[in-house]
């Protein structure tokens, strides 16, 4: 099993460490690595088809048209008119990507050419033409300035018609970016009240020069520039509400603001109950009401 992680695992815990702390104190963070995908927790399995794994980074990977028994470094997978997609942590996803790199080689020898097409966030960024001639020929390939602030999906294809081709040593950096530091976390608009017996409102607020804060609904690591924080944000249903910026070269914020939001809903009555008790909302808090019916 290969240990790259294990052999730099104190390393690594110490920089993201730094890092947040750094981001606490409203610092920004300029972050260069990102990631590597060894293959260690593949199987043997020496037939093509769809392949699951666990990574390096503990997310699942999948495969397609795929086998596992071929060796570079260590363990292997190999592809024949197939694809790789990553599985990407929500760190990964949100530092984007700055370049690419990956070892492959023919396993079975010529005539085995084949086409590694990237697929960036669905956009094909660039194809790389296999030259191993014999199994032993090891050749690294090298996406440069890809230059993507934040991802949603990669995917690297072998488009070449029926060629074998063995990939190892995925590694990948991350956008070049420095991050600005996490928003505050936001607050409510005025009267408004939290809990609330029905919509409320938070309140807009401003952000330095350079960078740009945007609510994100209910989504921690969102990227959606819809709604910026100059206005108010309305909202409409329980829920941990978000804020990140993003700074003029592209960068978002590695964290978020955010703020718990408690909305219960009254209830209307209206057709003649039975006697009852039904819940009703007062001044942000659920309490009971007691239904009695008499008459006819």
């Amino acid at each position: 099993m290969k240990n790259i992680y294990t052999k730099y695992a104190s390393k690594i815990a110490a920089f993201f460490k730094v890092m947040s702390l750094l981001i606490l104190m409203g610092v920004g963070v300029k972050v260069s690595g990102q990631g590597i995908e060894d293959f260690s927790n593949l199987g043997n399995a020496d037939d093509y088809a769809y392949r699951g794994w666990e990574g390096t980074n503990g997310i699942k990977w999948i495969a397609y048209e795929a086998r596992e028994d071929q060796i570079i470094t260590d363990k292997a997978i190999t592809i024949r008119n197939g694809s790789i997609e990553f599985g990407l942590t929500t760190a990964q996803l949100a530092a984007g990507i700055g370049s690419l790199s990956l070892n492959a080689k023919a396993p079975f020898g010529a005539p085995d050419v084949g086409k590694l097409v990237l697929y960036v966030n669905g956009n094909e960024i660039d194809t790389k033409v296999t030259t191993g001639l014999t199994t032993s020929d090891i050749v690294s390939y090298t996406w440069s300035n890809i230059d993507i602030p934040t991802l949603s999906t990669v995917v690297i294809k072998q488009t070449a018609t029926d060629a074998n081709i063995t990939i190892d040593d995925i590694s990948w950096t991350s956008y070049n970016c420095t991050y600005p530091p996490n928003p505050q976390n936001p607050v409510l608009f005025l009267s408004s009240t939290n809990p609330s017996c029905g919509p409320t409102v938070l309140a807009a607020f401003d952000y330095p020069p350079g960078e740009i804060f945007y609510w994100q609904g209910t989504t921690e690591f969102g990227t959606s520039t819809l709604n910026p924080t100059s206005s108010n944000f309305t909202v409409l249903e329980t829920g941990v509400y978000y804020v990140r910026s993003q700074n003029t070269a592209g960068c978002w914020s590695l964290g978020s603001g955010r703020l718990d939001v408690t909305i219960n809903v009254p209830v209307s009555i209206t057709t003649q109950p039975i006697t009852s008790s039904q819940s009703v909302c007062s001044g942000g808090a659920l309490s009971s009401l007691n239904v009695i019916a008499s008459g006819t």
